[in-house]
């Protein structure tokens, strides 16, 4: 189990390595955005039973992956 684990993330650490500095800028910055954000709904959701952030929650996903998937087709 601690093998495979290892395995993975030597795979992500070399993937993560061949990308050029702009996608890396990318994935550590939606990285922390997604972390925070998420923590961010678990809060509006579950505590303050506010809705409307779910709504914005999704918009920017779905922003965030297509600008990802369009810089790594077609990179600057």
């Amino acid at each position: 189990m601690l093998q495979a684990l290892n395995k993975k993330m030597r795979s992500l650490d070399l993937k993560f390595r061949s990308l050029d500095s702009t996608m890396k800028f990318l994935v550590v910055i939606y990285g922390a955005l997604f972390g925070f954000m998420t923590g961010y709904l678990i809060y509006k959701l579950f505590v303050a039973h506010d809705y409307f952030f779910l709504f914005i929650y999704i918009i920017f996903m779905i922003g965030m992956y297509i600008n990802l998937y369009f810089q790594k087709k077609y990179p600057m």
